[in-house]
């Protein structure tokens, strides 16, 4: 298979240059001993059909009967070519020669993000600013120092994450970790649910209901 290219000069395209099996410019010519200049892969591709013939194009290659052509290896790497990533920004233009190294590290190449679940497809050029805030980016707690995907940190802190510092329900006061909580209503909440009535009581009172002299702060 030839070389599937935007020419900087269009008129640089020419019937010597161009393979007749794939119609595109030739990569890695090779010339039959009846003089047709094909691509190394269109010849090998033709060469193992019945009869070392191509029905498409009309071209027999026999083996033995073919070698490199230097002089059409000259003409293509000089041609002049455009970037196949031109469309997404890429300003390059150089020799045909250069036109596989160049898109290989192109960086306006589309590329796959390497974190696992993404499916995402970005430019290389926009790979690490994508990394940097992607969903399935590996993160780690700054409470519990758990690693985990980033899309599940938000969950982790308000559900399952131990060290998470958290509000008392009860009298609003912020406990330091979320594991520490039921110690907290259990020996330090200053407010605690009253057996007569149900609301909240401040411990620093006594709550007796039925003495008219005791009137301990609550919270309805």
């Amino acid at each position: 298979m030839g070389f599937d290219v935007t020419l900087v000069d269009a008129s640089a395209k020419k019937e010597s240059n161009v393979c007749p099996h794939c119609h595109l410019i030739l990569d890695t010519p090779m010339q039959t001993e009846e003089g047709i200049r094909l691509c190394k892969g269109c010849l090998d591709e033709i060469k193992i059909k019945p009869g070392g013939r191509c029905n498409c194009c009309d071209v027999t290659v026999k083996e033995g009967q073919y070698y490199p052509d230097r002089a059409a290896l000259r003409e293509v790497n000089a041609i002049l070519v455009f970037c196949r990533h031109k469309k997404f920004g890429c300003s390059w233009q150089g020799r045909l020669e250069l036109y596989k190294s160049h898109v290989a590290g192109c960086e306006f190449a589309g590329v796959s993000c390497p974190n696992a679940g993404c499916h995402e497809m970005v430019l290389a050029i926009q790979l690490q600013s994508h990394l940097a805030q992607c969903l399935y980016r590996l993160v780690t707690c700054s409470h519990c120092q758990e690693k985990l995907v980033a899309k599940d940190l938000e969950g982790h802190h308000s559900s399952s994450c131990r060290m998470y510092p958290v509000d008392c329900e009860r009298c609003g006061e912020k406990v330091v970790h979320r594991h520490l909580l039921n110690h907290h209503l259990q020996h330090s909440c200053r407010l605690e649910e009253c057996l007569v009535c149900n609301s909240l009581v401040c411990l620093v009172f006594i709550h007796t209901p039925w003495t008219m002299n005791s009137k301990p702060f609550m919270f309805y």
